[in-house]
């Protein structure tokens, strides 16, 4: 099967490269708990690993490497643990490998589902929590804080969503709150919200895609409406620092079925420098063949960005969501994304990964 081309990105499935990967490590849960969800979330920085689960068996995993080997190192758990938090749901890791960032989107300390974030910093060969926090203000029930976090490739800055927050009379709006400091310590800075964002849109939900450079933010809205178009989606780039930031753009897409409803587009992002890429899975690849999904490539010129290219799989079908996750590789131009309702060999569901250069 070969990707469709519709822009000057060069599509290859099996890339030449000198040495090519071979599996090295199959990682499972040490417990292996029925209906865990392991690998709900994953990071990876140099030799260290963390997997989160955020379902039944909460907890996040954290592994270390030696040579070609990944070992089994200790398990996160925070110091009020409860069923039904959600606790690894969203995991990351500083860029020095000192500090891992677990998110519990459904804890309820102080409100039903408002969530919380937590540090875990490694000292003398030993994990341990460092830090908690809720977000600022009031806090109120299903604000599911820490449902998304994107930390900037300079440790410096960390974006934490909060999907279920109100802005005022206008319900579920969500927002992105910033935050700056390094490794247990963090300090709130603003909260980012577009100015047309309405009811129920619920910026930093789970199936809209966040990520941040050291100076720009990109984040999906899979379900804003443009016009009557409900669900079209859309993505938003802010830039800025600590507490000051501002929107740069509003990203859409412009092909054949441009502005028609259920598009999804920002199901996820990924950014690199001047180049972000964002997943429409539920784009289509003709009026019949619905739901095929796919990437959308926009660069930036001074301030301005603009589309350079729609990816897809020529040989996508209906339902086959491609887009669903986006990586743009942060060493080259390479983008691999994937498609979880994908067919293969007659296996239904199977799901798939494409890269593109």
């Amino acid at each position: 099967i070969v990707p469709k081309l519709e822009s000057n990105y060069n599509p290859y499935v099996a890339p030449d490269w000198s040495n090519t990967p071979t599996l090295s490590n199959v990682i499972i849960e040490p417990t292996q708990v029925k209906n865990s969800a392991f690998g709900t979330d994953i990071a990876m920085v140099g030799n260290t690993a963390v997997i989160g689960t955020g379902s039944v068996r909460e907890g996040a995993y954290v592994y270390t490497k030696s040579g070609s080997s990944w070992s089994y190192v200790a398990t996160l758990l925070p110091s009020d643990t409860a069923t039904g938090d959600n606790f690894g749901q969203q995991v990351l890791i500083t860029p020095d490998e000192s500090t891992i960032i677990v998110s519990a989107p459904a804890q309820d300390d102080n409100a039903t589902y408002a969530g919380k974030v937590y540090t875990f910093t490694l000292s003398g060969g030993t994990w341990s929590q460092t830090s908690a926090f809720q977000a600022p203000g009031a806090v109120t029930s299903h604000e599911s804080f820490g449902q998304l976090l994107a930390i900037s490739p300079d440790g410096n800055t960390l974006a934490i969503s909060q999907p279920g927050w109100d802005n005022g009379a206008v319900v579920n709006t969500g927002r992105i709150l910033i935050y700056t400091g390094s490794g247990s310590s963090w300090t709130y800075r603003t909260s980012i919200l577009p100015t047309d964002v309405v009811n129920y849109e619920s910026i930093g939900r789970s199936s809209g895609g966040m990520a941040l450079s050291n100076s720009t933010l990109v984040f999906g809205s899979s379900l804003h409406a443009w016009g009557t178009a409900a669900a079209h989606g859309a993505a938003y780039v802010w830039t800025g620092s600590g507490a000051s930031w501002s929107q740069q753009a509003k990203l859409d897409f412009t092909n054949r079925l441009t502005q028609t409803s259920d598009k999804a587009f920002g199901t996820d992002v990924s950014i690199n420098g001047d180049t972000i890429a964002v997943g429409a899975a539920f784009d289509d690849n003709t009026n019949t063949n619905e739901n095929t999904g796919a990437v959308y490539v926009y660069t930036r010129s001074g301030s301005t960005w603009s589309q350079q290219a729609r990816l897809q799989h020529t040989g996508a079908g209906a339902g086959h969501r491609m887009g669903q996750k986006v990586l743009l590789n942060p060493d080259d131009v390479d983008i691999l994304y994937a498609g979880a309702g994908t067919t293969l060999g007659g296996v239904a569901q199977a799901g798939s990964a494409i890269v593109f250069q």
